[in-house]
């Protein structure tokens, strides 16, 4: 039996993502996502699942306030002038907060701020032109007779 005829074959490829801020929003959404799974979670008393038990949390608590901040490329984004936590009074408020800032990540409002983060990591892994050096060669052409070579590369 073909393939042919078993299937509708077409010609149409998955689309590329072009646009980059789109896919640095896009990421982040899916941790803010995953740090929601861990609060439920927590919320329920159960240990976070397999794949979520090695992320950090995007929140901690502290005299009785729960206080949640966001990150990309292990940087913290800045919520606001200055402002790098948003205070909750309960795990309740932390997932709205979540929730309301993930809303806000799908808007836009932090792709300055996300790719300047990106650019912080990308700087690290670029390759830097080496500097034109001088390497010497010793030559011979005569058992008794050596001389140096300077060679500018």
């Amino acid at each position: 039996m073909s393939i042919d005829k078993t299937l509708t074959l077409s010609n149409a490829k998955k689309p590329q993502i072009v646009d980059q801020a789109d896919a640095r929003r896009r990421r982040l959404m899916r941790r803010i996502d995953d740090q929601i799974v861990i609060l439920q979670a927590v919320k329920n008393g159960d240990l976070p699942a397999k794949p979520y038990k090695r992320l950090s949390r995007w929140w901690w608590s502290q005299d009785g306030k729960f206080y949640v901040f966001l990150r990309y490329a292990r940087h913290p984004i800045e919520l606001s002038k200055g402002k790098f936590s948003a205070e909750c009074q309960s795990l309740d408020a932390v997932e709205v907060a979540f929730k309301a800032l993930s809303k806000e990540v799908e808007n836009g409002r932090f792709d300055a701020l996300i790719a300047e983060n990106s650019a912080k990591i990308r700087r690290r892994f670029e390759v830097k032109k080496a500097a034109d050096r001088k390497s010497t060669r010793l030559n011979s052409s005569h058992a008794n007779i050596s001389y140096a070579v300077f060679c500018l590369k």
